[in-house]
């Protein structure tokens, strides 16, 4: 064993927390990297049923409403926001400021599915099914796709909010806290993908 490789073992064997952290660190990205190809897969069919059709959306089609999806992006953007303000009190070691921003971010985000849930009963009861035809199904389709992505990041940051303050290092804390704010940004920034396609253009 060279002396370079024999300093890297002990330094590894020394900081076992810093491997943990690097090995979550590729898993995330690689998860994210799949879920990415996925919402690109939807985003192309949307894409490209919107270029094949003679008017977007088809005639006849309730008018997707603007308020409301406008409202639950400001709330994702404070969402985000609030997390990494959680974040910065976590590193500061001010467990109850991390506490009280991971709540808002948390219930910012729970209210974001209510009132998208309330856009899918609207829609729905003005006429929007999927008995339209292609437009209706990659709405709901995209949309909801989406919603579970947010659902799965709920729970992340419910389990950051238990598991970070928690951890046994500094490193390891912050990581779970990073790990966190990675997908939750992940799934904010598809929404104002969504949004702008949907609701905006």
């Amino acid at each position: 064993m060279t002396t370079t490789a024999a300093q890297t073992s002990f330094t590894s064997a020394l900081h076992p927390e810093r491997q943990v952290r690097a090995t979550n660190h590729v898993g995330m990205i690689l998860a994210l990297v799949s879920f990415s190809m996925m919402f690109a897969g939807l985003f192309y069919s949307y894409g490209l049923l919107r270029i094949r059709a003679m008017a977007w959306p088809p005639p006849g089609v309730p008018e997707a409403p603007i308020v409301v999806p406008t409202i639950i992006t400001v709330l994702m953007l404070g969402s985000s926001i609030s997390l990494e303000l959680a974040r910065k009190r976590l590193r500061e070691g001010s467990v109850a400021a991390f506490h009280r921003l991971a709540m808002a971010a948390i219930i910012l985000g729970t209210l974001f599915i209510g009132l998208q849930a309330g856009v899918w009963v609207e829609l729905w009861e003005a006429g929007l099914t999927l008995a339209i035809g292609p437009y209706a199904s990659i709405f709901y389709f995209l949309t909801t796709f989406h919603a579970l992505h947010v659902l799965a990041g709920l729970a992340i940051l419910v389990w950051m909010y238990v598991a970070a303050p928690r951890a046994p290092h500094p490193e390891l804390r912050e990581s779970r806290a990073h790990l966190s704010a990675m997908f939750w940004h992940f799934v904010g920034a598809v929404w104002l993908i969504i949004f702008s396609l949907v609701y905006v253009f």
